[in-house]
């Protein structure tokens, strides 16, 4: 994935930045990154190097990269279908602790392992939700076994399962 400086960057960088992202104990990681000149741009620096925001470049390609990050969605046969991960509306817990909201609190927690987050923080923060009710929802989710750990590569993409 390559990230280019953009005009709505708050502290641009003046160089491209390409990384190989891969799942390392569980969690994508950036696992080589190359620094690259911009046609006409001043030479890359120890100082600029030091700017390049690696964790929010992982997480952003998590998000928004193609084939980054695939969900495995069940079918009726057994197997799955691989789909890009799309987070939950925001309302998705408005009628309480249903099984259909609970997978989407197991999504969002196997996103948030894969990408280095606390899904606690990610209910708290993208959704309005108390830490202490985001914390029961995720144990709620595990007991009624909705939410599983299981992490794995599938080819050249990675796949994340709650």
């Amino acid at each position: 994935m390559t990230f280019t400086p953009d005009e709505a960057d708050s502290d641009p960088l003046d160089f491209a930045v390409k990384m190989e992202i891969d799942i390392v104990e569980g969690r994508l990681s950036c696992v080589s990154l190359t620094a690259e000149r911009l046609p006409d741009g001043p030479p890359i620096t120890s100082e600029g190097l030091r700017r390049v925001p690696v964790a929010e470049y992982v997480m952003l390609a998590a998000r928004y990269g193609r084939e980054i990050l695939l969900e495995r969605i069940p079918r009726s046969d057994g197997t799955y279908r691989l789909a890009e991960f799309k987070s939950p509306p925001a309302n998705f817990a408005k009628d309480g602790m249903t099984d259909e909201a609970l997978e989407q609190v197991a999504r969002l927690y196997a996103w948030a392992q894969a990408t280095g987050r606390k899904a606690t923080g990610v209910l708290l923060n993208d959704y309005g939700m108390p830490r202490p009710t985001a914390t029961r929802w995720i144990q709620t989710a595990r007991r009624r076994g909705i939410l599983r750990d299981d992490h794995q590569r599938t080819s050249q993409s990675v796949t994340a399962r709650g």
